[in-house]
């Protein structure tokens, strides 16, 4: 009897014991979880951490962890809410709210840029809405990271997570339109369902085929300036340019091909553009030709893409007039394809790699020398030096190329002894030099520096040489220099004294450089539009349309002319370069 009474005594005792403990425990719990609502996580934890521990069978242990996790994570405590996190998985694997516990350790590792482990644990989320949210979170993330490589890298590990799918496509579509893997963003929007107005995808039915074309040209004519200053003309090249379209317009209608032309004069203002672009004839033409300055450039290129109707730039070489643009063209290579082209050649035509790239500050010669430099570090070439001068410290590029030692060469006795120099750049060391510069100033620099040399090294240039003052062809010859020429012309063609005699007998005067631009332009779109269609870039892409007075118009994917003639003086005259057949 007496041991059963203590006993009772006993259990009494202990339950009693329990009911305080666990007492003590929730008021513990419920006012860690007042202080985590009104958001004092620093005090939130210190109420938290003694519960974090199991004794006296405490029940709130899991949700105390968890909390304090959560508490850390905004005190910025990561390691501590790490800890937490990994405490509760390795300990309660089973528990209802580990879903939970993996989101936040997700967020943990995602904060601290451990992408892998982050990638990875919220892969192991089994609810779907947190699942989504955990995407969306993983996303946020990504299009926070301004390398293209690291999410390319990661996708490439991934590639079929849809939140670094989205990344890559966004990093992507964010570049300019001429460095952009269209091949790639096709893929993933594909794959993945994305939206293609948001990714500036073309529907690639979208192209139509008609028996006349209508084509609007926007260019700054300035005809009230016209009004006022009859004897003075000072966009005489856009009258060039518009008399070469003209006649062109006048010669594709004789092989049967029909564009009826909408003349707007832009006037180089943002009033008289947005008044144009508000025609509403403006929203059904086929075409648009031009415009040619910043500010109509820009308005032009978003009712562009609004109305998907492709728009042509004759005379640009800047990416900037593309933009983001789809539907946007240069009949001219971008800066960045005329360096990517050059470096094409550079890598054929030399076994020695190390080379130099010359250039100034304009922002086109860094889009030259670094699609240059991008182009020879793609296929493994990376021992390039780059020399950027300013214009008024070009002698530094003479003084790097040609500084050395002077040395007396041994003689015959009696004889006046020679001297030599030692370059510090050993000789037939260089393999290449690039200009990547319209300025022929840097041409006559690097010129000097290589004819004091004397070595056997590529030179590659830019047509502006063939327009300077200051250039020495001879020296050019003398140094088997290749240069590259987009509207290279051979004026004893057959196809430009045809058009020569045609421009003469119409305007009664020769052709300028423009007129024969317009022309050829007008040409080349003409034969696109009745060939393929209003959205020739659908089945053209591929393809290669012949010039009349210059070289070839390709496009491979791209926006802009991919085909660039090379030329070079022979016996005192400009030839064509033509590569030998292999």
């Amino acid at each position: 009897m007496k041991k059963l009474l203590f006993l009772l005594i006993t259990v009494s005792i202990a339950s009693l014991s329990f009911s305080q403990d666990y007492a003590s425990f929730q008021k513990s719990y419920e006012n860690g979880k007042e202080l985590f609502k009104i958001q004092r996580y620093g005090l939130a934890m210190q109420a938290f951490k003694p519960l974090t521990s199991a004794f006296n069978d405490n029940p709130f242990i899991k949700q105390a962890n968890f909390y304090y996790g959560v508490s850390a994570y905004y005190e910025g405590q990561t390691e501590t809410a790490i800890s937490a996190f990994n405490y509760l998985k390795s300990n309660y694997p089973s528990w209802d709210q580990i879903d939970q516990v993996n989101l936040w350790l997700g967020k943990c590792y995602l904060k601290k840029n451990q992408f892998d482990t982050a990638i990875n644990i919220l892969n192991e989320i089994k609810s779907r809405e947190l699942k989504d949210y955990a995407s969306d979170l993983l996303l946020a993330k990504l299009d926070k990271i301004n390398s293209y490589d690291s999410i390319s890298a990661l996708y490439a590990k991934y590639p079929n997570n849809k939140a670094i799918a989205i990344a890559k496509a966004n990093a992507i579509s964010n570049r300019p339109l001429l460095e952009q893997n269209r091949d790639s963003l096709f893929s993933i929007v594909d794959k993945f369902n994305l939206d293609l107005e948001k990714y500036r995808i073309i529907d690639q039915s979208t192209s139509k085929k008609k028996n006349s074309y209508n084509v609007a040209v926007l260019l700054p004519f300035m005809v009230k300036d016209l009004e006022k200053n009859r004897g003075v003309i000072r966009n005489q090249f856009v009258i060039d340019l518009y008399q070469g379209l003209s006649l062109g317009v006048s010669e594709l209608r004789s092989l049967g091909i029909k564009l009826n032309i909408f003349v707007y004069d832009t006037e180089n203002e943002e009033a008289k553009v947005r008044q144009i672009l508000g025609k509403p004839e403006l929203q059904h033409v086929d075409l648009i030709y031009g415009p040619l300055y910043p500010v109509p450039v820009k308005m032009t290129n978003q009712f562009s893409f609004n109305y998907k109707i492709n728009m042509f730039n004759p005379l640009s070489n800047n990416s900037k007039v593309i933009g983001n643009n789809p539907y946007s063209f240069l009949y001219l290579p971008a800066y960045e394809t005329l360096g990517k082209k050059s470096a094409e050649f550079v890598q054929n035509k030399t076994i020695n790699k190390n080379g130099f790239v010359v250039f100034g500050r304009e922002p086109r010669d860094s889009l030259m020398a670094g699609g240059f430099i991008q182009t020879m570090k793609e296929a493994g070439d990376s021992a390039i030096t780059t020399l950027c001068v300013a214009e008024d410290n070009l002698k530094k590029i003479i003084q790097i190329l040609t500084e050395g030692t002077e040395v007396e060469l041994d003689m015959v006795e009696g004889q006046r002894a020679n001297t030599a120099t030692i370059y510090k750049i050993a000789k037939d060391s260089i393999g290449y030099i690039y200009v990547a510069s319209e300025n022929s100033a840097y041409a006559t620099s690097v010129i000097t520096a290589m004819e004091t040399r004397g070595d056997t090294t590529l030179l590659v240039g830019n047509e502006s040489w063939l327009n300077s003052q200051v250039v020495n062809y001879e020296a050019l010859e003398r140094l088997n220099a290749y240069i590259f020429a987009p509207t290279y012309l051979d004026k004893s063609s057959s196809s430009y004294r045809y058009f020569e005699s045609k421009y003469k007998e119409k305007y009664n005067c020769l052709p300028s450089a423009n007129a024969c631009i317009g022309f050829e332009t007008i040409m080349l779109l003409g034969k696109l539009l009745n060939k393929y269609g209003d959205h020739f870039q659908n089945d053209f892409d591929d393809e290669t349309i012949e010039g009349y007075l210059f070289g070839k118009f390709v496009l491979n994917k791209r926006n802009d002319n991919q085909s660039i003639p090379i030329v070079k003086f022979e016996d005192s005259e400009l030839h064509l370069y033509k590569p030998k057949k292999k």
